[in-house]
């Protein structure tokens, strides 16, 4: 009886090590999911349109540092998930926000099933809750939300 139990026991083991293998690739933190894409600078320039159709920068620009981009297909959906501090010094408006994670989509991230960006201010922990975060689908943004409640315990906490 305990030889059967031994090899029952093995067996369990091996299927379980067998899971974290298939599994523990998306857990590991940012391990390879960032593929070596972290740390990217960039600006955005609001753009607003003018009636006649033209396409004109406002004068609002947002700096911001994209900390980590995980790729986390998860049962055939290809997704990917961006983590950006937005360069400030005061909160920027949700126009603005839904505008930089919009363009951070159209900058070659269309090809996801899903495309979520999650923003922070300087000094909030990226590894928790996002001020800003946008959902986008291949035909483009689900939602945007600000989540007055991610500055509780910052700085930013009016």
């Amino acid at each position: 009886m305990s030889g059967k139990l031994g090899v029952g026991l093995a067996a369990s083991a091996v299927l379980v090590g067998a899971l974290v293998l298939l599994v523990g690739r998306r857990d590991l933190p940012h391990g390879d999911n960032t593929q070596g894409m972290t740390g990217e600078l960039g600006t955005q320039s609001e753009v607003q349109q003018d009636p006649g159709g033209a396409a004109e920068p406002a004068s609002a620009t947002l700096e911001y540092r994209i900390v980590n981009r995980e790729d986390v297909n998860y049962l055939g959906a290809e997704r990917m998930v961006y983590r950006v501090v937005v360069n400030v010094t005061e909160l920027p408006s949700q126009q603005s926000m839904r505008s930089l994670a919009q363009d951070l989509w159209q900058r070659g991230n269309q090809i996801w099933d899903e495309f979520s960006v999650f923003l922070y201010l300087p000094d909030m922990d990226t590894n928790s809750l996002a001020y800003g975060i946008g959902k986008f689908n291949r035909a483009g943004l689900k939602e945007f939300h600000v989540l007055e409640a991610a500055l509780w315990g910052t700085k930013w906490k009016r």
